[in-house]
């Protein structure tokens, strides 16, 4: 890529060009080379025989500066711009290719706490940023804007937007800390997965690659690679204006090091082509096997004894919270059923989320309890953590304090990740998820992406049909009376 012999710089500029066209499009792709590049090349090719003056073949007299343009210096310049070129090209290609997924791979296995981390801060930055725009222009619309008034003004309108930024994000860093605890996160044995995995086929391509590598830097440290523009053009491998390079090179080495080296830089472009063909196929395969799967183990939908189960039972339960004479929850009974719907009515501030997490310990608030709780007729305090973050779903009010990590794969991966599943188990079932609610078109894409309602799709709330999943909305917009109610589908309303 960075070598100045014109051979070497057109195969590097073709393999780029191409490989960009197949991961960018042809749209961009030319866009990006010819009104963005192109310029840039020109201007270096031109401004060099301006300043530099080596060479031998005059081509013009500049009567002002008193100097000759000379034929070298001006492919000489053609050559730095069209190196430049093909840098850009290659790290269009390299930052579509290296997402953040990739690192996360490299990194999990060697230091899986870092991996989390990095996810999180990739997750929490867009947060940030998108809530401090959310903070200026409600300062703005009270008049406090940063950019308005003396300095002394600005400074500490920008200091009260920093306490406001600061005070969100400690208070959202609750929410997202009870939302790792619930998922499983501080169990022991927490496995890292990731959606690449190193095959045999990999293993080929690599030292397939270390092989290309080793034969045309060979070449290249036998002469093949070598050129001179100064005092004269001499290229190794060819025979310019009579002359020729001073390094001996046999025609058929410096014509191996060419043709490794372009299988090297075409590489990319054939494994993306065969792979897509590939993908394409056992995609469509793999779809109609899941469906098939799905079709045999729906949940059953009659009356056996498994349907007819207590999943949680609340018996005569209430609870008030810490130096507080005033009960949140009185006399509250109810039982869920496995397969059914029920739904939690009322209004703000009449303890439907108090209620709903009590059924997880590791949500449930501080306070005083009366009566009891039963997950499939054992007490909950009885239940482990473990047990709970498996069979538990809990989906939050908010789904943005919710989600964890930056790419929707990972995020469906964090709870099995945290019960230490192997990878081979967790691609399997966040395969099946995704096919399940339909999710694969936005599989890869960044949690910042997805719309309110797609957050909340994204939440692995089972893990198996009969396991229960509770969502606390907020505040339903229904009417309700003056008197605060929870309304209970299939039992009596509790005042």
């Amino acid at each position: 890529m960075f070598n100045q012999h014109p051979v070497f710089i057109g195969i590097s500029y073709i393999g780029a060009f191409s490989y960009s066209f197949l991961l960018n499009g042809w749209e961009k792709t030319l866009k990006q080379s010819f009104l963005l590049t192109l310029p840039g090349l020109l201007i270096v090719a031109l401004l060099n025989p301006m300043f530099n003056h080596y060479g031998v073949t005059m081509l013009y007299y500049v009567k002002s500066s008193g100097n000759w343009i000379t034929l070298e210096a001006l492919v000489y310049g053609v050559v730095l711009g069209a190196v430049m070129f093909v840098v850009i090209q290659w790290f269009s290609c390299y930052n579509k290719v290296m997402t953040t997924d990739k690192f996360i791979y490299l990194f999990g296995r060697i230091i899986p706490a870092l991996s989390l981390i990095l996810s999180m801060a990739l997750r929490f930055v867009p947060r940030f940023t998108a809530q401090l725009k959310v903070i200026r222009s409600g300062q703005k619309a009270m008049g406090r804007d940063v950019s308005e008034g003396s300095l002394f003004a600005r400074i500490r309108h920008g200091l009260n937007m920093l306490s406001i930024l600061v005070t969100w994000a400690l208070e959202n860093a609750i929410e997202t800390s009870d939302s790792m605890r619930s998922r499983g996160y501080g169990l022991k044995g927490r496995t890292a997965f990731s959606i690449y995995h190193f095959t045999r086929k990999d293993k080929y391509v690599l030292g397939m690659m270390i092989g290309l590598s080793a034969i045309f830097t060979g070449g290249c440290i036998k002469g093949a690679a070598y050129a001179s523009y100064d005092p004269r053009i001499l290229l190794a491998g060819f025979t310019i204006q009579g002359y020729a390079a001073p390094v001996s090179v046999s025609p058929l080495l410096a014509l191996l090091t060419y043709l490794c080296f372009a299988a090297f830089c075409f590489l990319p472009v054939l494994l993306d082509v065969t792979e897509t063909i590939r993908f394409s196929y056992s995609r469509r395969k793999e779809t109609a096997d899941l469906e098939m799967t799905y079709q045999k183990n729906l949940p059953d939908s009659g009356t056996g004894r498994n349907r007819q189960m207590n999943l949680v039972e609340i018996k005569d339960f209430g609870f008030s919270y810490p130096e507080s004479s005033r009960k949140v929850l009185e006399h509250v009974n109810l039982n869920i059923k496995e397969g059914t719907l029920n739904v939690i009515m009322g209004r703000s501030g009449c303890g439907k989320s108090t209620l709903l997490r009590q059924l997880k310990s590791v949500l449930a608030p501080a306070g005083e309890k009366e009566g009891e709780i039963l997950y499939r007729n054992i007490p909950l305090r009885d239940t482990d953590h473990r047990t709970q973050s498996q069979e538990i779903g809990f989906v939050m009010q908010n789904p943005d304090n919710q989600i964890v990590t930056d790419k929707v794969w990972h995020e469906l991966a964090f709870g099995l990740e945290s019960l230490g599943y192997d990878n081979a188990t967790i691609r399997l079932r966040v395969a099946e998820m995704a096919s399940y609610f339909g999710i694969q078109k936005w599989f890869y894409k960044n949690v910042s992406e997805l719309s309110g309602g797609q957050k909340t799709a994204s939440k692995p709330g089972f893990r198996d049909g009969h396991a229960p999943v509770f969502t606390d909305p907020g505040r339903a917009n229904l009417p309700v009376g003056s008197h605060c109610s929870l309304r209970f589908s299939g039992d009596r309303e509790e005042d």
